[in-house]
């Protein structure tokens, strides 16, 4: 039986490689690469992308709740207006407050009305001087 097929790898310039590809038979396969090696695969796998980072919208929310509480806009429905207005749903505000009043940076003053603790005074602070 004869060999049917067999694939070579050799390095040349690029002038003379289009000339011979400019004489050679249409039916062969060519296969380029760069200067760079193909990247590293791991057990058949190739390379992961990193998740995003989490968290950082939950960061900023907290931030703009403080902020709004902090500055006496305490009420349910004005937090809520105003993380909407921010973009983000409204959905959130519940969550975010429940996270901040186990995280003790807010308590409730009354039926949807909340005000800043002590450790959320100093975070609103640090908020304030930080940006």
């Amino acid at each position: 039986m004869g060999v049917k097929r067999v694939t070579v790898s050799f390095d040349v310039p690029i002038a003379h490689f289009l000339s011979l590809v400019e004489h050679g038979h249409s039916e062969m396969k060519i296969s380029l690469y760069g200067e760079d090696k193909p990247p590293k695969r791991l057990n058949g796998h190739g390379p992961k992308l990193l998740p995003p980072p989490r968290g950082r919208r939950q960061t900023t929310l907290r931030r703009l709740l403080l902020n709004k509480i902090g500055s006496g806009a305490g009420e349910l429905a004005t937090l809520r207006a105003a993380v909407i207005e921010s973009g983000y749903s409204s959905k959130s505000v519940s969550n975010a407050i429940f996270l901040m009043k186990r995280a003790k940076l807010i308590a409730a003053a009354g039926h949807g009305h909340y005000r800043l603790t002590s450790k959320g005074v100093e975070s609103y602070k640090l908020g304030a001087d930080h940006g």
